[in-house]
């Protein structure tokens, strides 16, 4: 994955990117349709959202019992009354191809092998074709770089933008995808992609961020207000617009006004781990 990596922020490079992600009416491609599409406008440079496309989708028939039942206990909004007086499978292909255009640049999760599928079967209706120039599945990042779990959810919510959000939505699904992209290019050492580097970051204090079974961070608190976290769990920094070694830098420089003895990544890292005991 790091020659895709490497190809994908080469190419969003003065340019755009799409976050996308559907809701359908089951998990079977011949028996199965969206019902809710989304995506979101990335730019390249700034990894911000400039556009947001966001419909449901009237597959022409009546939601199954068990999708509706779904849709009650997530409370996602999806009602089959809504379904019904949605446009139909061939307005919101066109909308979505004039939105992402042709050979777009895409993100999803687990969308190489769910998503795409959908997205053929609907642009079909209308003879397009869904053919990404590129297209990046964090799902397939988080296995390799991450443990388990990789659901979006529990990856978004190890992410430093891990604020309440809608799940099984598509568009705040597509918004935590941006959001677990961010974050999981740190471990590919991006950084400097988007970022010049100019000096270390000034430590102020450290403090225990949120801790759940999946979740046990360092927060690195900072002059320079960058959103900086320890993984506990992980042994990895969560970072945000900053190099590492800027936040390594900073690191040996409050660890030394200590009086604790650092001289690399490997001290720095023992002294945050014993600070979390």
């Amino acid at each position: 994955m790091e020659n895709d990596v490497k190809l994908f922020l080469d190419s969003i490079k003065n340019n755009y990117f799409f976050v996308y992600d559907t809701e359908t009416t089951g998990f079977n491609i011949e028996s199965s349709d969206i019902i809710e599409i989304s995506a979101i406008k990335v730019d390249g440079n700034t990894l911000e959202i400039v556009e947001e496309f966001d419909s449901l989708v009237n597959p022409g028939y009546h939601l199954p019992q068990e999708i509706i039942e779904f849709n009650e206990e997530h409370n996602t909004g999806i009602t089959d009354e809504k379904i019904q007086a949605a446009p139909s499978g061939e307005l919101v292909a066109k909308n979505f191809y004039t939105f992402i255009g042709k050979n777009p640049i895409m993100v999803g999760h687990n969308s190489i092998s769910f998503d795409t599928k959908f997205v053929k079967k609907l642009f079909n209706k209308c003879n397009y074709e869904f053919n990404p120039y590129i297209q990046i599945d964090t799902l397939k990042l988080a296995k390799e770089k991450v443990p388990a779990p990789r659901n979006l959810a529990s990856l978004y919510e190890r992410t430093p933008d891990n604020g309440s959000i809608a799940f099984h939505s598509s568009i705040d699904d597509a918004k935590a995808t941006l959001s677990v992209l961010k974050w999981l290019l740190t471990f590919y050492n991006t950084s400097d992609n988007h970022k010049e580097s100019n000096k270390p970051i000034t430590v102020l204090n450290l403090s225990r961020w949120t801790m759940t079974d999946t979740l046990d961070r360092i927060y690195i608190q900072n002059k320079e207000n960058y959103k900086i976290f320890f993984d506990v769990k992980l042994g990895c920094f969560d970072l945000s617009g900053v190099q590492k070694k800027d936040v390594l830098n900073g690191l040996y420089l409050y660890f030394k006004q200590k009086d604790r003895i650092v001289t690399d990544e490997k001290s720095i890292i023992s002294c945050l781990l014993e600070f979390a005991t």
